[in-house]
């Protein structure tokens, strides 16, 4: 039996797709680890977390709950659509190396920016 676990042949598998040379062989598939996305998070529910705080203190100030709730919601699906961009832009950035080249897949399906 294989001694590779079942997901890492599948990416395995799907990686010999990008071969087109002859004789090339894929030595390794990889993507960055999870806690490079540790300090982005961070940054992005501490700035979640900020905006909850002048939205509730805006309530004190101009005393309506509409204006409050409206701020407090557009925060919430702010700091989601962004951590979920997050999460998508990392977990389709693979690097594959093979014995004739190096790639770098980038699949950004929640932007119109490629770099």
């Amino acid at each position: 039996m294989d001694d590779q676990k079942p997901d890492q042949r599948v990416i395995e598998h799907d990686a010999s797709k990008v071969l087109s040379l002859d004789g090339e062989e894929v030595y390794f598939v990889a993507k960055q680890h999870v806690f490079s996305l540790v300090p982005i998070l961070l940054l992005t529910i501490f700035l979640v977390i900020v905006f909850l705080a002048i939205f509730m203190m805006s309530f004190l100030i101009l005393n309506s709950w509409v204006v409050s709730i409206m701020g407090m919601l557009i925060v919430f699906l702010v700091g989601i659509s962004m951590v979920a961009q997050i999460f998508i832009n990392w977990f389709y950035h693979i690097y594959i190396v093979t014995s004739r080249k190096l790639l770098e897949i980038k699949y950004a399906p929640m932007s119109g920016h490629v770099s």
